[in-house]
């Protein structure tokens, strides 16, 4: 069974024209815009009102005609070629907590699914909200400043805390660090397992505390790779193969991670 990708935004007068950028990056199974309902209301234009108020409604009225027409162009590309589900959910505003119910019943609907949320479309406070909503369902999100670009941005996994309690974590990022900073090609950075098991047998510090009161710095090949295993979903690292032989190299994440790090215990040592 092919696992469901659902694709989230908001109503907006161009939605349609990023439609195929997108697709061809993260292969939606699943279309998903979020709207406001007055996005069909007319507004009354009357002898009363003044030219300001008149133009006002003209331009107001203007934009929620190409939002509609954008959705339905939307719906009507999700129907051709390889064919994409396609929902529309209405919020009674733009406020966050509109934004996050329907989040919420997208999530219900799909409770296994990868959740992908472009924050370009819709006004600022809709693009925030989407965006604080992504994050309460660790979402990915990305943006699509023009019909051919497609820019994800990577939301951090865990907080220098998180890193900082262990000094094992900072020791192995910086071990990768110098490693593929010596590199001259990206064919050449990641440092082989073995080595790199080699590297943190010395200079590993570890937690546990024996029966004597020393600590056990001898880490068992599961205590390595644990270590590995949550540097990894952390996205601070990421595993490559070459041939039958696996080799670790350090992200961006990474490497920002690890500078801030530096840059904390400097702080701390002033």
């Amino acid at each position: 069974m092919v696992a469901e990708c659902i694709y989230i935004m908001c109503g907006g007068a161009n939605i349609h024209n990023t439609y195929y950028t997108v697709i061809e990056e993260i292969r939606p199974t699943h279309v998903c815009v979020i709207v406001e309902k007055q996005i069909n209301d007319k507004i009354p234009i009357t002898p009363l009102m003044d030219e300001k108020s008149k133009a006002t409604a003209e331009r107001t009225m203007m934009n929620r005609q190409q939002i509609r027409t954008a959705i339905s162009t939307l719906d009507k590309y999700t129907s051709t070629g390889k064919k994409r589900f396609f929902k529309e959910y209405s919020i009674v505003d733009q406020s966050t907590d509109s934004v996050k119910k329907a989040v919420l019943d997208i999530k219900m609907e799909h409770p296994t699914a990868e959740l992908w949320f472009n924050v370009t479309s819709g006004t600022t406070l809709l693009s925030v909200s989407l965006f604080l909503a992504a994050l309460w369902v660790e979402g990915k999100i990305c943006i699509t400043p023009s019909n051919d670009d497609f820019i994800r941005f990577r939301v951090p996994k865990m907080h220098l805390e998180d890193l900082s309690k262990k000094k094992n974590y900072a020791d192995i990022l910086n071990i990768l660090y110098e490693y593929d900073s010596r590199a001259s090609t990206l064919e050449e950075r990641g440092m082989n397992v073995t080595e790199l098991y080699h590297k943190i047998d010395g200079i590993y510090e570890a937690m546990v505390i024996d029966a004597l009161g020393k600590r056990k710095n001898n880490p068992s090949q599961k205590t390595k790779w644990l270590l590995m295993q949550q540097l990894e979903e952390w996205g601070l690292i990421e595993r490559k193969f070459k041939g039958k032989k696996q080799r670790f190299t350090i992200t961006e994440d990474g490497e920002y991670s690890l500078k801030m790090l530096q840059l904390q215990k400097s702080d701390e040592n002033k």
